[in-house]
């Protein structure tokens, strides 16, 4: 990570009409570093990361004993049963 100077040094050199070798060689970076330095913005934006999970971490052990449960009693499962035991 670079100094808050060097990207302002940067700035100003390619304002003032430096080529971004120029200024590599000035910083002594490669001309790569130095075009990001100057063309470098901060993004204060996250990414979101999907969407939510329906049954969460909780409720998925509940689930998963209910129907252990279940079938060692030999009863059959359906959706309907395991909603009303969970819910």
């Amino acid at each position: 990570m670079r100094t808050k100077e060097e990207k302002f040094i940067a700035q100003r050199m390619r304002n003032e009409g430096y080529s971004y070798k120029e200024i590599g060689e000035f910083l002594s970076v490669s001309w790569n570093v130095a075009k990001n330095l100057c063309t470098y913005k901060y993004k204060s934006i996250k990414c979101k990361r999907g969407p939510k999970f329906k049954v969460n971490k909780k409720q998925r052990l509940q689930i998963k004993r209910v129907i252990s449960k279940m079938t060692s009693s030999g009863r059959n499962i359906t959706a309907v049963k395991l909603k009303l035991i969970v819910h």
